[in-house]
């Protein structure tokens, strides 16, 4: 597994510097901070997590329906269903919240530049006695970060409580569901209780 992270990391470098010069010079140093450090972990993840789960759960849901549609084609039908609503809490994320994570990283990337510029330019800041000039800067990026951080909170509190009461639905729902179908006699108990393991 690290041979095909580090494998990951190689290549997602070689395409960044595949960039023209110029777009590379344009690029700030907390820009590219900040991207570098939380896109290669995520890039990273997606090849040696996301996918082979994805993969995995796929193969798991399709031997599952297809066993469960010969039991009993409703609760097949219903299981479907429910695991379609795992799908909803991406979109969520990725349409809406997303936006505010984008924000809190463009701040986090100004206050690097920020701070690296004055590491670099101190001569001058001391020189043209610019100390107070850039603190009052450094406040007011403090400030805008302090605004953004407060509301990426939220938000991810707002995913966490979305996720945990999805979570919730799918557990005692199914749980429920399948209860049901038990009770009217659209399964046998052994096909409802297959279905919730």
């Amino acid at each position: 597994q690290l041979i095909a992270t580090n494998q990951c990391r190689i290549d997602f470098l070689e395409n960044l510097f595949c960039n023209p010069l110029n777009k590379l010079f344009h690029t700030d140093y907390g820009e590219l901070t900040e991207n570098l450090n939380s896109d290669m972990e995520a890039l990273t993840k997606r090849y040696i997590e996301l996918y082979p789960n994805m993969i995995s759960s796929v193969i798991g849901l399709l031997g599952y329906f297809g066993f469960l549609l010969f039991q009993s084609p409703i609760v097949a039908g219903s299981l479907l269903g429910i695991s379609l609503l795992q799908f909803i809490p991406p979109i969520i994320v990725k349409k809406y919240m997303q936006i505010n994570y984008d924000q809190c990283r463009d701040m986090e990337a100004k206050i690097t530049d920020h701070i690296v510029e004055a590491v670099n330019g101190f001569e001058v800041i001391k020189l043209y006695g610019l100390k107070q000039w850039w603190q009052t800067k450094m406040a007011g990026y403090h400030k805008a970060y302090l605004s953004v951080g407060r509301k990426t909170d939220a938000i991810a509190a707002a995913q966490r409580s979305m996720y945990r009461l999805l979570d919730n639905i799918l557990k005692f729902g199914t749980y429920a569901l399948m209860g049901i179908y038990a009770m009217l006699g659209y399964c046998t108990l052994d096909v409802a209780v297959q279905a919730i393991y």
